[in-house]
């Protein structure tokens, strides 16, 4: 029996082993991360979070926040109550505000939200976890009959897409133009892979309003979503406060609305893309680019630690 098992031994040891070295170029942790926004964070002790099936825990400190495994080597227990650790697993920052995590990060810097250091402009930032996968968020974000279907009781069921434009800038951006008959808005939406959306809605006298979408996957079908919000308009205390709600009260419908995803990926899929409506060029683009999308998943997470533990 054992001579039978052998050989799949063997492989499961080449896998755990090698595997992420030979697509490390694709891993999942090369992305970087949006875990939260740094004011939510109680800096006076550490912070647990997870990367999908990846646990980590985060000083943050005056100088550079450090991230480790969240598991100790020697007593196999969680770190979350301990004291900080030189064992730095990553790359933490602090950017824009929020924090940030990466493993062997593409980029120097996470995505960029438009404007954000530009001081006439307010900000607003809040998080919520959605019931649905990633691509299924990114989506859901990239729906230009979003007014219709799902903001209904707000603008009304027959709003017409007008100056639909779609463009392809590489294999991880995209980015569609369209305006709404009910507003005065230009809208510009860019997509990039895998976690980030950015909506830029242009009205009259060169007011913008920026929504900026972080996707953290939780699990294989829950998101956290971190949103950040500016504008370079409604300027007083209460129209600020007003903002802040209409906003809250529109994504807590997009939330209701993804709690309702079929589960049956596939099949959704195909039903979806297959038959695509008129101006959503972009969805098919989109389907391409999570082809090779991989959640960090507990085999993704052994590679990793492996890869980190080699020649150690």
């Amino acid at each position: 029996m054992f001579d039978l098992l052998k050989p799949i031994l063997l492989l499961n040891v080449f896998i755990f082993s090698y595997s992420f070295s030979a697509h490390s170029i694709m891993s999942p942790f090369s992305h970087w991360y949006c875990v939260d926004i740094a004011k939510n964070i109680d800096v006076s002790k550490p912070y647990a979070f997870s990367i999908g099936e990846l646990p980590l825990v985060a000083w943050l400190n005056e100088t550079q926040p450090i991230t480790t495994l969240n598991i100790c080597k020697h007593m196999e227990t969680t770190l979350d109550k301990g004291k900080v650790t030189k064992d730095a697993f990553g790359s933490t920052m602090i950017y824009e505000d929020k924090l940030w995590w990466s493993y062997e990060p593409y980029s120097n810097v996470p995505p960029a939200t438009p404007y954000y250091k530009n001081n006439g402009y307010s900000t607003i930032m809040f998080s919520m976890v959605v019931d649905a996968n990633i691509q299924d968020c990114i989506c859901n974000t990239l729906d230009m009959k979003h007014y219709a279907n799902i903001y209904a009781n707000l603008f009304g069921k027959n709003i017409p897409v007008m100056n639909y434009k779609f463009k392809k800038y590489d294999n991880n951006r995209l980015g569609i133009h369209y305006s709404a008959e009910f507003t005065c808005f230009q809208i510009f939406q860019a997509f990039q892979y895998p976690h980030t959306m950015t909506a830029i809605l242009s009205l009259q006298k060169k007011e913008r309003l920026i929504v900026n979408f972080n996707m953290l996957p939780l699990s294989p079908n829950k998101t956290r979503c971190i949103i950040t919000m500016r504008h370079n308009f409604w300027k007083s205390f209460f129209a600020k406060v007003k903002m802040d709600l209409a906003m809250k009260f529109i994504l807590q419908q997009d939330k209701e609305h993804m709690s309702k995803q079929a589960s049956v990926m596939m099949l959704k899929k195909s039903m979806i893309y297959d038959r695509l409506f008129g101006n959503e060029e972009h969805f098919r683009e989109l389907t391409k680019m999570f082809r090779n999308y991989e959640y960090p998943d507990m085999m993704s997470t052994m590679c990793l630690y492996n890869y980190h533990n080699r020649g150690r």
